[in-house]
């Protein structure tokens, strides 16, 4: 897992992209836990090309790859 911060508008996420380009790119946003679990499954399902079953509930059950 790569973690990085920083001011704002200085490239982060364009520099993430280009590094990562054929890797799963995960943005945590200040959404609802249920909305972003729902949006990271969608994400990890297209790049990946799989199906995830199952269902994530909270944020640590995919960083920790756990199904709940």
């Amino acid at each position: 897992m790569t973690v990085i911060v920083g001011r704002r508008r200085i490239g982060k996420t364009k520099l993430i992209k280009e590094a990562y380009k054929e890797k799963v790119y995960l943005f945590v946003s200040k959404k609802n836990e249920t909305f972003l679990c729902a949006e990271f499954v969608d994400i990890i399902e297209a790049t990946l090309e799989i199906k995830v079953f199952g269902e994530f509930k909270i944020n640590k059950s995919i960083l920790r790859g756990r199904i709940c």
